[in-house]
């Protein structure tokens, strides 16, 4: 996110990284759902979204509720 390069961004390919896309889900149990968006704050999640909230707006709105 431009507006936020302090904030780590990482892409996970569900389909090429499978192992890693259930750890992810099993870990933070969140069911997944493609395209998904999660926001975590120390290792937990603190919002997610799906589909059609998955948005640059839905994520910085969030970045900026939560201070960051």
């Amino acid at each position: 996110m431009d507006a936020h390069p302090d904030v780590p961004v990482y892409w996970v390919d569900v389909k090429g990284q499978r192992p890693l896309s259930r750890e992810i889900a099993g870990r933070l149990g969140i069911t997944h759902e493609s395209p998904q968006a999660i926001l975590l704050r120390r290792g937990t999640p603190v919002w997610h979204a799906s589909h059609s909230g998955v948005t640059a707006g839905a994520i910085a709105g969030e970045l900026r509720q939560r201070g960051e």
